[in-house]
């Protein structure tokens, strides 16, 4: 048989796993039934140097820009092995599961408003906040990285629904790199389009007109298809059922922009924001540095993407000083704004109807709830103006967890056709570990940066499973 074992490394003792109530607050399977639209926010998580040499007619690419020539060896390309894409999509839920249209699949299980959606032969773990009507996910490959948001179409929409104050968050990405070669070689390299973030404001009155940040107007469907119009034109968004929340994905040939939309609530205390969060922030690199070397003077200079080669000079290397990245976290916040679970900090509201948020590690940001508190966004450019920052989290639990088992959760689903699925809250810094004889845990890589892992039990045997924290890197 599969023995399922649960140790953590210094929260806990040793304890089986069980299948716990469901919070408070907690969406049940009906409440997803419906249309909903899928707002995508996709990345490389790496560039990638071509690299030829000319005396063995060979060439090699290397594992990401930190790479660098070998002896008699010039650099060529260079390219990310991943596009950036924006994209919306529409899809259905049935009461009972099954998801059709824009994306195709099953919910194979629903509780503590955390999915497990099979679709495209992989299993993704989806969070849903409390009011059921928005859904989070991210995740990462050694190639791509990726970030969604999903609304619940809302049964009516006038554009009165919404009047009042919201805040804008948008990144505007190039959707990918320009090279320039002579005989062969690669001599200049450009992003296509600007990179920008966009961090804001405005007020929209019961007309549908808008000022503040950027002036325009907003107009819309019953079924919640709204066209926002300003002096560059309009953009399509869709809204959630509860209709304070809003997204859209315009780009075109050269630059991609997602943009979400949250419309502030009437008043905001830090005890009203207590509970289990779930957090996705997805970075992405602002800047590109080439270094380009006099092979006749042995000098070399490094300058930003917008420079190009002198006379003698060859371009040598390219990389981003930052790197993608895209963290997921899961955090317990109680009634003072003390942070806890997979990060550390303090949260607090603040006049404006926005919060505050200080980190252990010394970082500070500012998030905008939604007029429910179930949804926070934030943009954020580092202090070297290297990368930029979307961050979304979204309230899955009205309750806290008292300890490590319930903070993660892990949980079993009946096997099917012979496969014994687990499932559990996964972060940054945990893992799924495995071991046949309760000794000897190690990481079950196949499941490694995932929260969802099936294991074949039709050979018969025993196994051991553990979520456990990852050790940090020395």
């Amino acid at each position: 048989m599969i023995a399922n074992y649960f140790r953590p490394k210094s929260l806990l003792a040793a304890f089986a796993v069980s299948i716990l109530t469901a919070p408070a607050g907690a969406a049940e399977l009906a409440d997803l039934a419906g249309d909903w639209t899928l707002s995508e926010l996709l990345g490389p998580t790496r560039l990638r140097e071509t690299f030829y040499n000319p005396d063995t007619d060979t060439s090699r690419d290397g594992d990401d820009s930190l790479d660098f020539a070998a002896a008699g060896e010039i650099l060529v390309n260079a390219y990310y092995p991943n596009e950036f894409l924006t994209e919306t999509r529409d899809f259905n839920i049935s009461p009972t599961g099954v998801v059709s249209g824009g994306e195709n699949g099953t919910i194979v299980s629903f509780s503590s408003n955390r999915i497990l959606y099979a679709g495209n032969g992989e299993l993704t773990t989806v969070y849903s906040n409390m009011t059921g009507d928005v859904l989070l996910a991210s995740g990462r490959d050694e190639d791509q990285q990726e970030q969604i948001v999903g609304l619940k179409r809302p049964s009516s929409f006038a554009v009165v629904d919404v009047a009042g104050a919201w805040h804008v968050i948008s990144t505007i990405s190039p959707r990918n790199l320009s090279k320039n070669f002579v005989d062969g070689r690669l001599v200049d390299t450009f992003f296509v389009a600007e990179s920008s973030l966009i961090d804001g404001s405005i007020e929209i009155n019961t007309g549908g007109g808008f000022t503040g940040l950027f002036s325009g107007t907003i107009a819309g469907t019953a079924s919640g298809d709204i066209t926002v119009t300003t002096a560059e034109g309009g953009i399509p968004f869709r809204i959630n059922a509860s209709k304070n929340l809003m997204a859209a994905t315009p780009g075109d040939g050269d630059e991609q922009e997602y943009i979400l939309l949250v419309k502030k609530p009437s008043s905001l205390t830090t005890s009203e924001l207590a509970g289990t969060w779930r957090v996705s922030s997805f970075q992405i690199p602002t800047t590109l540095v080439e270094t380009y070397l006099n092979p006749d003077s042995g000098q070399s200079r490094q300058a930003d993407n917008s420079d190009f080669a002198q006379s003698g000079e060859f371009l040598v290397d390219l990389f981003h000083p930052a790197g993608f990245e895209v963290n997921r976290q899961h955090v317990v916040i109680d009634a003072s704004g003390t942070i806890t679970g997979t990060e550390t900090g303090a949260l607090s509201a603040r006049p404006d109807r926005s919060v505050q948020i200080s980190l252990g590690d010394g970082d500070g940001l500012t998030l905008h709830p939604n007029a429910d508190k179930t949804v926070l966004i934030g943009a954020s450019p580092d202090v070297e103006g290297e990368s930029k920052e979307i961050i979304v989290a979204i309230k899955t639990n009205g309750t806290m967890p008292t300890n490590f088992e319930e903070l993660v959760d892990l949980k079993t689903v009946e096997p099917t056709d012979g496969e014994l699925i687990f499932s559990w809250n996964s972060s940054d810094n945990t893992q799924l570990e495995a071991s046949g004889t309760l000794s000897g845990f190690s990481e079950v890589m196949e499941a490694s940066g995932g929260d969802a892992f099936s294991v074949d039990t039709t050979g018969g045997g025993s196994m051991f499973f553990r979520v456990a924290e990852r050790p940090k890197e020395p």
